[in-house]
């Protein structure tokens, strides 16, 4: 995200400082107009606070200040005077030093150092790739939906006092063989997913300035255009070219983030710990399009135990996602969530089953019962401490108990409907109601080694509730047999 908010305008307002243009063609010019576009440049470099620009060996820039200033390198080394003197006017840097780049949360670093103005079209390839990464990682697009998306996609609606209360996109879902031309859909997003389209925006305008002066922008235009096109076969942004800048934007955010370490910052360990891509089995991380939609899958089904669920609160983006693919949604994503989440059910089972041959037993009043069912299968397979057991066959065994379990915050609901005290409150619910839930009471209700910090928290803040002067009785009598409740829960995990 910080390469959308901030990456792309600190890179379109690199190609206009010092009246950089990096479509400027060289023209054969009188030696008086030579001079008049010298010193514009050199004028244009000291009114926007910049240096004259100069390599890593401290000569100056030839091909930088060529391209800045369209005037061949053989005519800029015949004023070498005049540069001389703005270099002491002036003073040095390297190309785009000055340009004033954001600095990276978390750090007192500078995302970059320098940017010549020839490198500056290409940036805009990784760039495009960051836009492509949250689109498609956030809203649960497939990579040729996110590539077809249209200039004119994003639609805000607001209530009747002026206050955004959602965000969709507009595009095309195009599932099967046959599904040529697609169907035409809504996906409901979160903000920073409209915040990407935004800046895709501001990138391609950027472009049209250069490849086509003059002309207005249309909503019907491609969202994503390819940045360096040759030809009418790269007009159409595909899929297959998402792959590609994506693995740039990669690339460039760990050459940056190499070069930020090796520059000497107050801090590179937290650098290198928030913006160091790790590698996949010591190889770069061969990034796909694909990909994108099945880590928002996994995340989401992963809940409220996955790290962004705990550390970004992605449950509430998850409810605003999942109100588009509600039902039998044509985009097939539901599907796959449902996959994820059997998936992290049998995993949370499975983390339980070793925990209790470790010796942490649940706890809850469905331990015993659970306990049983574990019994068993050690029994079946025979996994006793020595013995290297099939990870398939224990799995395939724990597999049924895991179908009704349920996750939850400070202990896991195996629902069985006659049996849930919360159906009992409720009527006939066919889901299980947490915010009901009697952890302590409930025939379904089991606590795990991973739900012992929550539950300590919540021992915490009753024991420090149950202190205020101003409480009744009543209150205070409820409030002490809820710390018993924690209390048991936590003595049982412990055993």
């Amino acid at each position: 995200m910080f390469y959308v908010d901030h990456g792309i305008d600190d890179l379109v307002a690199r190609r206009q400082i010092a009246a950089i243009d990096v479509g400027t063609q060289r023209q054969r010019v009188s030696i008086k107009a030579s001079d008049d576009r010298l010193r514009d440049y050199l004028e244009g470099l000291a009114a926007s606070g910049s240096k004259l620009p100069v390599s890593s060996d401290g000569q100056p820039s030839w091909p930088e200040m060529s391209k800045a200033s369209g005037l061949g390198i053989g005519v800029l080394k015949a004023r070498v005077a005049l540069i001389q003197d703005a270099s002491l006017r002036l003073g040095t840097e390297r190309p785009g030093a000055s340009s004033g780049w954001a600095i990276m949360p978390g750090t007192q670093a500078n995302w970059r150092s320098h940017l010549p103005s020839f490198s500056s079209r290409f940036t805009f390839i990784p760039a495009m790739g960051a836009c492509f990464l949250v689109i498609g990682l956030l809203s649960g697009m497939r990579g040729e939906e996110v590539a077809a998306l249209k200039r004119g996609c994003l639609k805000i609606a607001c209530d009747g006092l002026g206050r955004i209360t959602r965000y969709e996109l507009v595009g095309r879902i195009f599932k099967g063989r046959d599904n040529v031309d697609g169907v035409e859909h809504r996906w409901t997003v979160i903000e920073p997913v409209a915040r990407a389209v935004s800046a895709v925006i501001r990138l391609q305008d950027s472009i049209d300035k250069i490849n086509n002066p003059g002309r207005t922008p249309q909503d019907e235009d491609p969202l994503f255009i390819p940045v360096v096109s040759h030809g009418r076969e790269n007009e159409r942004f595909t899929a297959q070219q998402a792959t590609t800048y994506l693995n740039y934007f990669v690339r460039e955010c760990r050459r940056l983030t190499d070069d930020i370490i090796m520059a000497g910052p107050a801090e590179p360990d937290r650098v290198a710990a928030l913006y160091q891509i790790p590698d996949d089995n010591g190889q770069p991380w061969r990034w796909q399009s694909r990909q994108l939609r099945r880590t928002l899958a996994w995340y989401i089904a992963s809940q409220p135990f996955g790290v962004v669920a705990g550390m970004l609160q992605y449950g509430h983006a998850s409810v605003l996602m999942f109100e588009g693919y509600a039902g039998n949604s044509a985009s097939g994503f539901q599907s796959e969530i449902e996959e994820e989440r059997r998936l992290a059910r049998l995993g949370d089972v499975v983390q339980m089953y070793d925990d209790w041959k470790a010796g942490n037993s649940p706890g809850g009043p469905m331990r015993s019962k659970l306990v049983a069912e574990f019994a068993t299968v050690r029994q079946e397979i025979g996994d006793l401490p020595g013995p290297v057991v099939d990870n398939r066959r224990r799995e395939k065994m724990l597999s049924n108990t895991a179908v009704t379990l349920h996750p939850g915050f400070i202990n896991d609901c195996f629902f069985y409907a006659d049996h849930a005290l919360c159906v009992k409150a409720a009527g006939a619910d066919a889901q299980p109601a947490f915010a009901r839930c009697q952890p302590g009471r409930c025939p379904n209700s089991v606590v795990a080694k991973r739900h012992i910090p929550a539950l300590q928290s919540c021992l915490t803040d009753a024991e420090h509730m149950k202190k205020d002067k101003n409480i009744s009785p009543i209150q205070r009598h409820a409030i002490e047999a809820q710390i018993n409740n924690y209390q048991l829960l936590l003595t049982q995990v412990d055993q």
